[in-house]
């Protein structure tokens, strides 16, 4: 059984743009997305929940989740939505393994996945994508992060390190075991 596991921000989803979208939004609102993001980690955590939450108290929360979340599909749908019919015939199973909070799965609502699991830190990650290699040996996962990517290889899984999000910074240096395009996951 072919199965494959992504990670979400800057893989399945354009979290670049996606910031300078809400900084956009909050301008539009007379809100500081700095002073949001400050608020936020003040509060002990830089996610999603806390920020809505930050954003709530002056809009409430019906406006705060519409800042954040309307029109959020756009932010996929240059990635990997353009493959996702080739992608769902490829593979038998697909699953997100992401670090974030409740909010995460708003994100890409209306993909056609069969599994998100929403963890607090990378190495988290790790071990959800060790529990279903053991499930489904042939289980490919796809991150952003260079060091996620060699702990899934030290682990026997079949990992590589998607590019098609990375700003200029961190396009430098790729692992040999990269892919440059989201179209190229079809080529594994």
């Amino acid at each position: 059984m072919s199965v494959i596991a992504l990670d979400l921000d800057r893989v399945l989803f354009d979290t670049n743009k996606y910031l300078v979208f809400l900084r956009k939004k909050f301008e539009e609102t007379n809100l500081n997305f700095d002073d949001v993001v400050s608020k936020s980690a003040d509060r002990g955590r830089k996610d999603l929940t806390t920020m809505v939450n930050i954003v709530a108290e002056e809009l409430g929360k019906e406006r705060a989740e519409n800042l954040f979340f309307e029109n959020v599909e756009t932010f996929w749908k240059n990635g990997l939505a353009e493959i996702f019919k080739p992608l769902r015939e490829k593979f038998d199973k697909i699953f997100v393994i992401t670090v974030g909070d409740g909010y995460q799965s708003r994100k890409i609502s209306g993909l056609d996945l069969d599994g998100i699991f929403v963890v607090d830190c990378d190495d988290k990650k790790v071990k959800v994508a060790c529990a279903l290699h053991e499930k489904y040996p042939d289980l490919i996962f796809i991150d952003d992060k260079p060091s996620v990517v060699n702990a899934m290889i030290a682990k026997d899984i079949k990992s590589l390190q998607a590019m098609w999000f990375l700003d200029e910074e961190h396009r430098k240096n790729p692992l040999d075991a990269h892919l440059n395009k989201a179209v190229e996951i079809l080529e594994i």
